[in-house]
């Protein structure tokens, strides 16, 4: 068995596709990618491992933050493994993601690998393309429940939604898929916090696959949605009765706590050109600015734990002010520092402002509008770990050195912030950036 690199016409690949599957993955994952071309006895070596052993295991965890994707080059003879291409995936949260969906990507990743290897590794461009990414997505949706291919039009269905418009507007609007229509209505026994309603006729999105504007403008994909089981044909529609009490309840809502049981899942168009895609399971599908990504929100929780004391009510309200920022496209810095004390704010702060002589709360309900425009608005939002903005406005001192170096703006100013607590880079493009230590990589949510 050989290395990948060793086969011929490989360098066609490190021309075009490379470059394209270790993006797709940094992507989607939110994880650095390493690609090991070197011998793989030398890898096997380094991570105490023996691939050839057990040549059909796809994937190994090395620690809390590293992944191994064992990907193949199969051979003319069933079962034959002509060559491997480890991939070592690194980051926070990665451990988090559930093993299904890294076997997924290993099998998925070892047929197209070999597809392009019988192609003179031509094709890179089309065979690690978006496709793969939404190919993937497809199959972690439906392991037994649903036919992957009819889960894979449902996705490409809804990102056509998303970049749909009716009478000159974007809209969301949002579609359930479940095994048991049953379970929604009112005489189960079972609360699914809604109230389930038929509609005239019937709409077979696969037999009439053009989009109906209006129909699906009907529906918001928050507090209602269409209703379908696996023969894919809609007639009938769930309104949520459940409303979001407070913010601190923002997750359970969003994720429909109370209402997808089992193998449902929730296909959501949630803004021009975005999609979510959500299970029991609690992490989300989410597609913005053209890329598709996992987001797991029970982690994010951990991980804020573990790097600043703060309540869980507190915690949880961050939470949602962050996510509402990426949500809406909001630049902003959020800065929760450990040491508060006014001379360690004034090390690398200029100016802050201080409007209110009772600082707001960020648990406080009736705060919630007017905290949303004081992080959506310039400078760095100062949070206590109280829950309280003790300033807002604030410029950080771009001269400020660490041994990084010469720090400059945006992202660069949160990297100084986190020298010292959290602080939350939230971009126009609805990423996360998270830093906890200005001597380290930021993490990526």
């Amino acid at each position: 068995m050989k290395n990948i690199c060793e086969l011929k016409h490989f360098a066609n690949f490190k021309a075009s596709g490379l470059s394209l599957l270790t993006e797709g993955l940094h992507t989607f994952l939110n994880c650095d990618v390493l690609t090991q071309l070197t011998p793989v006895a030398n890898f096997e070596k380094h991570f105490d491992l023996d691939i050839h052993t057990n040549i059909n295991r796809n994937c190994y965890k090395i620690s809390e933050k590293k992944i191994v994707l064992v990907i193949k080059v199969f051979g003319e003879k069933y079962g034959s493994v002509d060559a491997v291409f480890p991939i070592v995936l690194v980051g926070e949260n990665i451990t988090c993601i559930e093993n299904s969906l890294f076997e997924i990507l290993s099998n998925l990743l070892s047929k197209r690998m070999t597809e392009c290897r019988n192609n003179s590794f031509h094709g890179g461009i089309r065979i690690f393309g978006d496709d793969f990414i939404r190919e993937a997505i497809s199959k972690c949706l439906a392991p037994k429940q649903y036919d992957f291919s009819r889960i894979m039009f449902l996705v490409e269905l809804f990102e056509k939604l998303a970049s749909t418009t009716f009478e000159g507007n974007y809209f969301t609007t949002g579609l359930i898929l479940s095994r048991s229509l049953y379970e929604y209505g009112e005489k189960n026994g079972k609360d699914r916090k809604g109230k389930l309603r038929k509609i005239n006729g019937y709409y077979d999105i696969v037999r009439k696959p053009s989009i109906e504007k209006r129909f699906w403008y009907l529906i918001d994909g928050f507090s209602s949605f269409y209703l379908m089981d696996q023969t894919f044909v809609i007639n009938q529609t769930f309104t949520r009765t459940e409303k979001e009490s407070k913010l601190t309840d923002y997750f359970d809502f969003y994720f429909l706590d109370n209402t997808l049981m089992g193998g449902d899942i929730a296909f959501r168009v949630i803004g021009p050109n975005e999609v979510s895609i959500i299970t029991k399971k609690g992490y989300e599908f989410i597609k913005i600015e053209s890329k598709w990504r996992i987001r797991n929100f029970s982690w994010l929780d951990t991980y804020l734990a573990s790097n600043i004391e703060l309540d869980v009510e507190i915690r949880r309200a961050v939470i949602y002010y962050v996510t509402l920022c990426s949500q809406r496209h909001c630049s902003s810095i959020i800065w929760i520092p450990k040491n508060e004390t006014e001379s360690e704010i004034d090390k690398v702060i200029s100016s802050k402002n201080k409007i209110w002589k009772d600082d707001l709360s960020l648990v406080d309900e009736v705060n919630k509008s007017i905290i949303q425009r004081i992080m959506s608005s310039d400078g760095v939002t100062i949070i206590s770990k109280e829950g309280k903005i003790i300033y807002c406005g604030a410029i950080v001192k771009l001269d400020v050195k660490r041994e990084g170096g010469l720090m400059g703006t945006g992202e660069n100013a949160a990297k100084i912030l986190g020298q010292n607590g959290v602080a939350f880079k939230i971009s126009q493009d609805g990423n996360v950036k998270i830093f906890t230590n200005s001597l380290t990589e930021p993490t990526i949510y």
